[in-house]
């Protein structure tokens, strides 16, 4: 197939890429494109002790850093959410504005009735937003685009699949011959795309963790903090007051580039290949 083949509407553009060997993959009911090494690696992910321990090597993120660390960290995966999600709507639910320890300048320049007006306006939010995840409602916009960008692949394990940038949207990355030819789509475009053979690819896969400690072996450069308003400022103060009430959830992305290696449910996944993995690590 050509790209001159490719029937597109006015909104989709049309590409060509050469990627390594990708063949389909389901994902939560999803079918997408995916290398085997990503296959092999979300299998085993899949297959891991629930709530088991592990370790990864390596680790740079990106997030946050003009320059990434690497970073050394022991975690547990493989959780209910649900637990975490019902836990930290309590927490909110009891919080009050005399709990709070307000230090941001921008927080401190309101009078007390504002800052008192702003807690409510944004722990009602958080509240409502945490009510949500709980009864498993999708219907907002930000949940809307999460579940066109990132598919489920069991419990504590996602992938992220490929996008493009296009001013200022993010759009859907589709092929229907395993990445020989692209397109990429828009976020209301892309289940009727995949209904016609064209599936997006995965990007890297993610695993949800709970980290339990952390060695730092290089150094990162953070980016600068960035210039928050009033609302922002006070869900973070919020998020702080919190804190010792619930337990921090947070995903790592595992791309062959981004970790050394990882040990979990007994096996050891090399990065370099991914798929690669050696059973009965201890």
């Amino acid at each position: 197939m050509t790209v001159s083949q490719i029937p597109v509407t006015s909104t989709v553009r049309a590409g060509v890429i050469q990627t390594k060997d990708l063949s389909t993959f389901v994902c939560d009911n999803r079918k997408v494109y995916a290398t085997e090494d990503q296959i092999k690696l979300i299998e085993c992910l899949k297959k891991t002790t629930k709530g088991g321990y592990a370790t990864i090597h390596g680790y740079k993120p990106t997030t946050g850093y003009v320059t990434s660390p690497s970073i050394d960290c022991n975690f547990i995966s493989r959780f209910s959410t649900m637990n975490l999600y019902k836990r930290k709507l309590k927490a909110l639910q009891d919080v009050k504005f005399n709990d709070l320890k307000i230090t941001a300048p921008k927080l401190l320049s309101l009078d007390e009735t504002e800052q008192h007006k702003l807690f409510l306006q944004c722990v009602g939010k958080m509240i409502d937003s945490m009510k949500a995840s709980i009864d498993g409602n999708r219907g907002d916009s930000n949940r809307k685009a999460h579940d066109v960008f990132y598919a489920n692949c069991g419990m504590g394990v996602k992938v992220h699949l490929c996008t493009q940038k296009k001013g200022k949207e993010t759009r859907l990355v589709l092929t229907n011959d395993g990445g020989q030819t692209t397109i990429d789509v828009s976020k209301e475009e892309a289940e009727e795309m995949e209904s016609k053979g064209w599936y997006p690819i995965i990007n890297s896969v993610m695993l949800s963790i709970i980290e339990i400690s952390r060695k730092i072996v290089i150094e990162g450069q953070k980016k600068p903090a960035p210039n928050s308003g009033p609302k922002v400022l006070m869900d973070n103060t919020i998020n702080e007051a919190i804190k010792s009430k619930t337990v921090s959830m947070k995903t790592i992305s595992l791309k062959s580039d981004n970790f050394d290696s990882l040990a979990i449910g007994g096996d050891l996944l090399d990065a370099d290949k991914a798929g690669n993995i050696e059973k009965g690590v201890q």
